[in-house]
């Protein structure tokens, strides 16, 4: 962890799991390490850690207001979501490297965007989700990928702006009790434009998206590589005092048709990983 001046945006946490996998749920398919993190101008809690592994199949677990994942009910929680503010960014790398595979997207991104309930708490969605209101949560963000964790492909200005979904057959999108619910899938992309959803009902959301989790996937054919371990998030600033932009990630996994072997790091990022670590061991002493 490398903790600059109070003044700057934030502090950048590296942290490498090559020996030591953390806890997370099938994490074979999702990102595993946290490898750079600037969380830029934002005062949310700040836990990278979050965007790694499967995202949480029920928000606000644990509270008064717990129900599954679904289009109407995203993360929020600090311990499930990771906020970018203006000038951040994170570098995940994944469990598994995504392969470049024609005619279907690798890599899906879970985010906390979400479809306002016009009647609640039934699950409908608004006529025209580009009004003001009718969605929530949706961000861009810059997006970068790597083969080799040390060169970049820039993929440009993405929108993240398709929802999760936890379960395939929840009668209601606020259900707390998961009881006989079928999970859905995390690692099947799906086709779906944030426009498919524009007044439908939940249960009509729910067919549209079959087995599938939601989220926003990417397609690796333009990147010219045949395979990527490391992804970049990254926010701009727009320059603007008046705004203040953040994104909010809470995963990242590999379709189930392109999962690729462990990724494995460089000898020289293990290396790099073991100088800091000794560095950081010996100011804390």
């Amino acid at each position: 962890m490398c903790l600059h001046s109070p003044k700057t945006t934030g502090f950048c946490i590296l942290a490498l799991v090559v020996l030591s996998p953390l806890n997370h749920s099938a994490a074979a398919t999702f990102a595993s390490a946290v490898v750079a993190y600037e969380p830029g101008l934002t005062s949310n809690a700040l836990n990278p850690e979050a965007a790694l592994g499967q995202p949480g199949l029920v928000a606000g677990e644990g509270t008064q207001f717990a129900g599954i994942l679904s289009p109407f009910n995203p993360h929020y929680e600090a311990d499930q979501i990771v906020q970018l503010g203006e000038g951040g960014s994170i570098t995940l790398q994944l469990s598994r490297f995504a392969v470049t595979t024609t005619g279907t997207p690798e890599i899906g991104f879970f985010t906390n965007a979400g479809i306002s309930d016009t009647s609640w708490p039934e699950g409908i969605a608004g006529d025209n989700l580009e009004l003001p209101g009718a969605t929530f949560g949706i961000d861009n963000a810059l997006l970068e990928v790597s083969a080799d964790g040390a060169n970049w492909i820039n993929l440009g200005i993405i929108r993240f702006d398709q929802p999760s979904s936890a379960f395939t057959n929840a009668t209601s999108p606020y259900q707390s009790d998961t009881t006989g619910l079928i999970p859905a899938d995390f690692g099947i992309p799906h086709n779906n434009a944030l426009a498919d959803y524009s007044g439908n009902d939940w249960s009509t959301m729910r067919g549209l998206l079959g087995n599938s989790a939601g989220g926003t996937w990417i397609d690796l054919d333009s990147t010219g590589l045949s395979r990527v371990g490391w992804i970049r998030l990254s926010l701009a600033s727009d320059d603007n005092e008046d705004t203040q932009l953040s994104f909010e990630l809470d995963a990242v996994s590999i379709a189930s048709s392109a999962t690729g072997g462990l990724v494995i790091p460089e000898p020289s990022v293990i290396a790099m990983l073991f100088t800091l670590t000794g560095l950081l061991a010996r100011r804390r002493r």
